[in-house]
């Protein structure tokens, strides 16, 4: 997406590349992970609300939430793919899973 499209005017050529800490980046990642996630599980309460679809508020909330999941995937997405074709290397960190 380019910032221009959303009234932001950048003071540095876009070509520039942006550095970020590690931890920074983490954050970024997590934050929008977490937020596909608080959108869809908002959007499956609305379904078991309007399963049919009949009520057309509710309806356009739910267009609405499933395009915000969509675009924030899509740029959580090509953010992680930038990253690792710059060097980007992922690993989880903790326990290890219990099955």
């Amino acid at each position: 997406m380019n910032l221009e499209r959303l009234g932001v005017t950048l003071a540095c050529p876009p070509d520039l590349p942006i550095i970020l800490t590690a931890a920074s980046l983490s954050d970024l990642v997590l934050f929008l992970h977490l937020h596909c996630a608080n959108l869809a599980k908002s959007n499956e309460v609305l379904q078991q609300v309007n399963p049919a679809g009949t009520n057309e508020q509710i309806a356009e909330v739910q267009a609405a939430l499933a395009g915000m999941e969509n675009g924030i995937g899509t740029t959580l997405a090509e953010l992680l793919r930038v990253g690792q074709a710059q060097g980007l290397r992922l690993a989880a960190v903790g326990a290890a899973p219990r099955h």
